[in-house]
């Protein structure tokens, strides 16, 4: 009288196994899948040459088994993975530039992937590697009594970046044209400071401009005076201070002061 009982008990063991199995066979089902993608500069140009590496895990096994691999963009900033459609997986994909901007390595890029059942062909976001915005910094030179641009002037500009420990510090120099015109290219970057001034021969004008902490755009307005005034005269010791020579160079006259000797006083 059991007997009949039994093998319906049978018959629904070996269906739920059945089910099981197919479910397994389904979740490790393998064919043929591509993963695909694309790596940009936060500026906007395609990451050409960058090294995208994958991180596949699948997870329905303990310990879940790990490994990786690694492609090089093309022109375009486009990569592409072979891989095989099954469930419990889970891909991570992300970029590194070997570019080396503004004195500094790139971070790496932005991360993403799918996971779950994964069994058809994938395209990935965009992973967006931080490139900082070229800028420029610059100005005219004018004399501060005429007003008129003065050519031949030297501006440097002292660059620190102040979140590093020592702070690094840069200069560059470069010399104004015939309308008192110069700039610096540079880099938009924050915890900056960009210190411009003029000289002439070993003298440095008391005019600056000093943009600092986050400097992100172009500033074309950084305009600086010198100060000739106090030259027009050959004469007392400001031709000498001024220029640090004995020509004025404004006008050519000369003044040149030596002592041989002095007498101490009483």
């Amino acid at each position: 009288m059991r007997t009949r009982p039994l093998f319906k008990l049978l018959q629904l063991s070996l269906f739920c196994l059945l089910v099981q199995f197919g479910v397994a066979s389904l979740a490790r089902a393998q064919n043929a899948i591509t993963l695909k993608g694309r790596v940009v500069f936060s500026t906007g140009q395609p990451a050409s040459g960058a090294t995208v590496t994958m991180k596949k895990e699948f997870y329905d096994v303990s310990p879940s088994v790990i490994s990786t691999e690694t492609s090089i963009t093309d022109g375009g900033g486009n990569y592409s993975f072979p891989s095989q459609g099954r469930c419990a997986v889970s891909y991570r994909f992300q970029a590194v530039s070997s570019e080396i901007v503004d004195d500094e390595p790139l971070p790496p890029s932005t991360a993403g992937g799918p996971s779950g059942c994964v069994l058809s062909n994938y395209v990935v976001h965009d992973l967006e590697i931080f490139r900082p915005v070229p800028i420029t910094l610059g100005g005219y030179v004018t004399d501060e009594q005429s007003g008129l641009p003065v050519e031949g002037i030297t501006v440097t500009m002292t660059r620190t970046k102040y979140d590093f420990i020592p702070n690094v510090v840069t200069t560059a120099t470069t010399i104004t044209d015939s309308s008192g015109h110069y700039q610096f290219p540079t880099f938009a970057r924050c915890s900056v400071v960009a210190e411009l001034r003029p000289s002439l021969g070993g003298y440095t004008f008391p005019s600056y401009h000093k943009p600092s902490g986050c400097v992100l755009i172009s500033y074309y307005n950084l305009n600086l005076t010198v100060g000739f005034n106090r030259l027009m005269n050959a004469g007392a010791a400001p031709c000498n201070g001024v220029v640090g020579g004995p020509v004025n160079v404004t006008n050519g006259n000369m003044y040149l002061q030596q002592t041989d000797y002095q007498l101490p006083g009483a």
